[in-house]
């Protein structure tokens, strides 16, 4: 299910074109300015496709941090997390907390899968298939984490 779900997503900057070319004056078709307006579109999608969607849920503490994830699907045993690439992140900077998430997560009790959907729509990582394939893994604690950049 996580496999479907990181083919959808990866489509999400179609959605939006579609919304920005057909209807510029309709508020959803104007550009996602940031982070917390790509989770509520993320979120409307997802609720399109499942039942129980569960915004914004804690993992229990690890190393004296939790962490709040950003979508969890109990239903399929998958956690959601998205980031929007800004002037100031980098490649390293969102691997670095893409791997810390990747660490933190499956100490999420619903957690079997993660999908990190990474929106770049100013195009700002050179590499974006490297990321994904240098991330897109099996966890130390065997659960799978799937990168998508779109």
């Amino acid at each position: 299910m996580a496999a479907d779900l990181a083919k959808v997503l990866r489509r999400l900057p179609d959605f939006i074109h579609v919304l920005q070319q057909r209807r510029p004056d309709w508020p959803i078709g104007e550009a996602i300015k940031d982070e917390r307006e790509l989770q509520v579109l993320v979120e409307a999608l997802l609720r399109t496709l499942f039942d129980d969607v569960r915004p914004e849920d804690y993992t229990p503490s690890r190393g004296g941090a939790n962490s709040r994830v950003d979508f969890v699907l109990p239903e399929v045993g998958v956690v959601v997390e998205t980031k929007m690439t800004r002037e100031t992140m980098s490649a390293k900077k969102l691997g670095e907390e893409l791997l810390v998430d990747a660490g933190r997560y499956p100490a999420h009790p619903n957690c079997e899968a993660v999908v990190a959907y990474v929106y770049d729509p100013d195009k700002r990582l050179q590499n974006p298939r490297g990321i994904e394939r240098d991330l897109t893994q099996m966890t130390g604690s065997g659960i799978a984490f799937f990168c998508v950049i779109s």
